[in-house]
This record gives C-alpha cells, sequence and structure tokens, in this order.
C-alpha cells in the first residue's frame, strides 16, 4: 500500500520532526498492508482542510465517502479474504440501511479503481492548541512526560481515513444521513450473535460472530464511537489519550483493519522446520537460525534494521546433527549456535555473523540431553544446561572449552528444564522446571554452578506450558503458550510475577517457538512457528503489549482484487464529520484507565508461591 501525504501550507511553520513522524506513521501502514492501491490524504497542522481543529482535539481525520449496496459491501469484503467475511450474513442485519465507504477502503476490496482524488484530510493540533507532542517515529516509542504520542495519534487519524468508522446509524450526529453504516458497523456486537447498531450501548469487535471480544467500543459521546473504549489501555484507536504514555498500533487494530480489507504481509514460508533467534552479527536485531531436520542443511536469517530476512546463509550439515540452542559462548556480544548428535555428542560453532569461525565438538555423558542455554556465572558467556532423567547439569564454558561442570538432584519425576531467565536482575540466569504432569513451575536461583535456592509457584492450570523467555521493560518475562493456542505473559520480579496479562490466540497450528529483539528497542519480541504452513510470524512486544505483527519475507508480493470495480449508488463521494481525539482532559464522563487494557481473551491463572528459600535438590 502507499499512503501519498500532501502537507498544506499550515505545515511551513511545523518542525522538521513533524514531518519525519508523519511519514513513519505512514510508512508503518504501508509496510504492514499488502493491498496495492494508492491513498491520497492531505495533512494539516494547527488546522485541517483550512479549518482550525476543534478545541481539545489532539487530532482531527475527514473522510471521504462512497455509498454501496450491503450486498457489493459483503461481495467485495469475502473476495478480498478479509478478516471475519465469512461471518456477514446473506441478508442486510440492518434491514434496509444506507451503507457507506470510505473512498481508500472501497480501493482496497475492489469496490473501486485507482483515483487521484483525495481520500481524506488529517490535521494535528499545534502549540498554539496549547498541546505538546513527542514526534517518536516508531510505534509505541517512548513519551516525554506532559507530551502525546505523535505516532499513535497520527496512526489513528490516517486509520479513520482508510475506513475506521463507526456510523451506528447516524455517523456521530455529524450530518451524512439517518440510517446510516459502514463495514465496521458488520463487527459490532453486544453478545454472541447479536449485532450492536447503537452507539451508547456498550458493544465490542468481533471476528467470529461476537464469540470473541477483542476490544470494546467507545460509548462516550464526546468520542467517536468507532474508537476503543478506555478498557483498551493506551492505544492508538481508543477514543481518549493520556500524556506521557505510548500509544501502540496493537494487535486487536491490526485485526480491525484486516475485517475491513486490508491484507496483512502473508507469513513466508521459511526454510527448515526447527528454529532459534540469535543475534549473530552483535547489531542488536535478532536474526534466526532455521534448521531442515530432515536434511540437517541449517540457514541464518539475518537482520537488518528491523527487516527480515535481509540476507540468508545456509550451511550444508549431517543430519545427524540438530541445532538445540543459542548463546554468546565467547562472550564477543555475538551469537553462536550449540549442536547435538543423535549420539548424544555436543558441539559449539562460534559465530561471526553468519560466518563459523571457531567449531568444537566434546564428549558427554551417555544419556544427557542439552536443556538450555544460559549465563549462570555473570561472566558474559553463556554456560550449558542438561537433563538426565531426574538429574540435572550445568557447565560454564569459555568458548568451546567448558571451565566448570556440575549435577544435582532435580525436583523429581516429570520435571522438565524449560528455560533460563535472570529473574532476579543480578546479571545471573536462573532455571526454570515444569511438571508435565501439574503444570507447576520451579526456579532453581543460580551461583555459577550451585543452586542458591530454589521456589515453586503452583499454576493451578496444566494446560499452561512455558515456552520461552525473555527480557521487557528491563525485566525478565516467562512466555506461556495454552494448549488452546492462547498467548501469555509474565513480567518477574524474583519468583513474584509483577505482571500478568493474557495475549492473543494466534490461531490453530502457531506455536511460539522462541524470542529475540527484532527491532532493536530492547523489548523481546515473540517468534512462531507453524508447522502446518511452514511459515513464521514475529509479535513485536513492548512490555505485556502487543506492539504490531510482523512476518519475515522473501520477496513477497501482492495480487491485484480480483473484484471488478462497481459503481458506488451515491452520485459522488461526500466528506464525513470531522473525528476527535481528544486529551485525558477534555474527557467527561470520567478519568481514562490505565494499564494495558484487556482483549477479552482469557488471563492466567494468579498463581501462588511456596517453598521460597528452600533448596530442592541436592548437588553431586
Amino acid at each position: 500500500m502507499n499512503i501519498n501525504l500532501t502537507f498544506d501550507s499550515s505545515t511551513n511553520g511545523a518542525p522538521a520532526a513533524f514531518f519525519s513522524a508523519m511519514n513513519a506513521a505512514a510508512q508503518y501502514f504501508d509496510s504492514i498492508f499488502l493491498n496495492p492501491i494508492t491513498v491520497n490524504i492531505t495533512v494539516g497542522y494547527g488546522s485541517i482542510d483550512g479549518q482550525s481543529l476543534i478545541s481539545g482535539a489532539l487530532g482531527e481525520s475527514e473522510t471521504e465517502f462512497n455509498q454501496y449496496s450491503y450486498s457489493q459491501i459483503r461481495g467485495a469484503l469475502i473476495a478480498s479474504a478479509a478478516t471475519g467475511a465469512s461471518t456477514l450474513p446473506a441478508a442486510d442485519p440492518t434491514s434496509g440501511g444506507n451503507y457507506w465507504v470510505a473512498t481508500a477502503e472501497a480501493k482496497a476490496i475492489g469496490l473501486s479503481g485507482p483515483s487521484g482524488a483525495v481520500d481524506g484530510f488529517v490535521g494535528f493540533a499545534s502549540p498554539a492548541q496549547n498541546v505538546s507532542f513527542t514526534y517518536n517515529t516508531t510505534n509505541g516509542g517512548s513519551v516525554a512526560p506532559g507530551t502525546y504520542d505523535f505516532f499513535g495519534v497520527a496512526a489513528h487519524e490516517l486509520s479513520e481515513v482508510l475506513g475506521r468508522d463507526l456510523f451506528v446509524g447516524n455517523q456521530d450526529n455529524q450530518g451524512i444521513g439517518p440510517n446510516s453504516y459502514t463495514p465496521l458497523d458488520l463487527f459490532h456486537y453486544s453478545s454472541g450473535g447479536t449485532r450492536d447498531f447503537q452507539g451508547t450501548t456498550p458493544g465490542y469487535f468481533s471476528v467470529d460472530s461476537g464469540a470473541t471480544d477483542l476490544d470494546s467500543f467507545n460509548t462516550n459521546s464526546n468520542g467517536d464511537f468507532g474508537d476503543w473504549a478506555n478498557s483498551a489501555g493506551n492505544d492508538a484507536f481508543r477514543a481518549f489519550s493520556n500524556s506521557g504514555v505510548a500509544n501502540p498500533v496493537s494487535q486487536a487494530d491490526l485485526t480491525e483493519m484486516s475485517a475491513l480489507g486490508y491484507s496483512e504481509n502473508t507469513p513466508a514460508t521459511v526454510p527448515g522446520n526447527n528454529g532459534f533467534a540469535g543475534n549473530f552479527a552483535g547489531n542488536g536485531y535478532a536474526d534466526i537460525v532455521w534448521q531442515n531436520t530432515v536434511s540437517g542443511t541449517a540457514t541464518i536469517w539475518t537482520n537488518s534494521a528491523g527487516t527480515i530476512p535481509s540476507g540468508s546463509v545456509s550451511f550444508a550439515t549431517p543430519a545427524s546433527w540438530r541445532v538445540v540452542g543459542v548463546g554468546d559462548f565467547n562472550g564477543d556480544g555475538k551469537s553462536d549456535i550449540m549442536w547435538q548428535s543423535t549420539d548424544g555428542t555436543p558441539g559449539i560453532w562460534e559465530m561471526n555473523g553468519s560466518t563459523p569461525i571457531a567449531e568444537a565438538a566434546f564428549p558427554a555423558p551417555a544419556g544427557w540431553s542439552v536443556m538450555g542455554i544460559g549465563d549462570f556465572a555473570g561472566s558474559g558467556r553463556s554456560g550449558i544446561v542438561w537433563q538426565s532423567g531426574t538429574s540435572i547439569g550445568v557447565w560454564l564454558m569459555n568458548g568451546t572449552t567448558p571451565t566448570a561442570e556440575t549435577a544435582f538432584t532435580g525436583p523429581g519425576a516429570n520435571w522438565n528444564v524449560v528455560g533460563t531467565a535472570d529473574l532476579t536482575n543480578n546479571g545471573r540466569d536462573d532455571i526454570l522446571l515444569q511438571n508435565s504432569t501439574t503444570g507447576n513451575l520451579t526456579i532453581d536461583f543460580m551461583n555459577g554452578t550451585s543452586v542458591t535456592s530454589s521456589s515453586t509457584i503452583n499454576m493451578g492450570d496444566p494446560s499452561w506450558h512455558l515456552v520461552a523467555t525473555g527480557r521487557e521493560n528491563g525485566r525478565a518475562a516467562l512466555i506461556w503458550q495454552n494448549t488452546s493456542g492462547q498467548a501469555g505473559i509474565w513480567l518477574m520480579n524474583g519468583a513474584t510475577p509483577t505482571a500478568e496479562a493474557g495475549l492473543l490466540n494466534a490461531g490453530t497450528g502457531w506455536q511460539i517457538i522462541g524470542t529475540g529483539d527484532f527491532n532493536n528497542d530492547g523489548n523481546s519480541d515473540l517468534l512462531f512457528y507453524n508447522a502446518g504452513l511452514n511459515q513464521s510470524a514475529i509479535w513485536l512486544m513492548n512490555g505485556t503489549q502487543i506492539k504490531a505483527e510482523e512476518q519475515p519475507q522473501a520477496g513477497m508480493g501482492s495480487a491485484a482484487s480480483s473484484v471488478t470495480p462497481v459503481t458506488p449508488l451515491s452520485a459522488g463521494p461526500v466528506l464525513s464529520g470531522a473525528d476527535l481525539y481528544y486529551p485525558a482532559a477534555a474527557e467527561a464522563s470520567s478519568a481514562p484507565s490505565t494499564g494495558t487494557g484487556s482483549l477479552g481473551q482469557q488471563q492466567l491463572a494468579t498463581p501462588t508461591t511456596t517453598g521460597a528459600g528452600i533448596l530442592h535438590g541436592t548437588q553431586a
């Protein structure tokens, strides 16, 4: 997609950062949506389309609409494979409503062809409106106290020109006419199977006939009914904004746009069915190493400034060797690859980017398997965790040479090492074990090869599995996935979860296989793999929030819509009324809520901790 921005004369006095941030927000949507269209938007500063902004607005939008029949819209959304389109009934659920489609969305779903006409206007507050912005150029970037997240506001307004508008029968009382609706109205529910066409009646967005509440719509008439309610937390599509916080485009936001017909990047076919994230170049951007477990061939997808793959290098290796982990064994700040043969022999490749610079295999006792990689001594060099039955082993490493080894008795049968993480922020990784029967989690706090103490967290639900660990906002993060596919995250302080959130269900067959900082923002992102499709996907994270979804891709393109453009019912495009994005102080009914909000998904059970400070094993 190409969002073509034209800056009007009011922007002549805008700071250079305004233009950089505005272009970045447009390019963000361009990079995510594949629709082969050009959307023309005129941008104002302190005004919109030559008119002053309404008092209290951070930003406003005006959108061009054309009128189409319900059957035209339904057919176009289904033909475009829009998310949730299959749930649209054959008969108009409004029984004869007047449907309006933004001219940009009409292009996206094939209701109209290319056009150089303006699709809408956006305008943003200037210092004259007593508003200060942080002009960040990244989704979910840091925001200075007392200022507003410009990227989030820009994404909010741009998305409305793209069609993210809810008319709920009267177009927010802004004059387009009675009994009026948009495609988004078709995904507005009050309960399962019941669509809601009233703006002041509580309702939520759903793409599965109301079974799943992805976010609640705003019911406060001071804001737009097509925006999210405060329960969404700090979100770009929320009706009201707090200062001093980022308002990122979330996964729910992207799903909403995909329901309107904006096609997201398709996950790329991966070169193997076993994958690990690492930072082989030491540039702060996570790469991915894949291995085909049939042929043994390993492939590294390199990451240049967030582009995956920016390069690809493959290595022919014997099928009997498996990549079992990634770590920095020589302390040079670059990831190395850990291998283990089917006969139990371990090996390490020290890497410089995608080039092996040293390789070594060394003996290990029979029956021991590599279960994890971590820096247990705080030396800056990774060590290895082994397991054999109920016994746990730890090796400290210097490159390809073990420098210290020990073994100790684990907590018992059915307990398996599932990860490592620095839970106490002391620079040393600890070992995490989960019971395959009860689901309970045990933490061995480490100092080199010694277990200093252990704690057990009673999960109470064995359907949740610890699948990865990472770092979020400077704290260890535990990544969970339910047997249903539901994802969850805990931010940890020792053995205590300080924040928990249930995330979206990525869908059938999608499994979290690891974490890595793919956009170099200091936070770990989630790497998914779908074995049935042999495709991968990435969720970019900020704490417990999903900032965006990305898919590693290699030369993927998009096809033009197969829908034949149809003539709209209206004689010409109609300009909708202005959208308001109020600062928090202007909200009439109640103060905005704080926190990460809810995606309407199952939350992980609140854990209880037992055995803190008790060593469950004896060192051998």
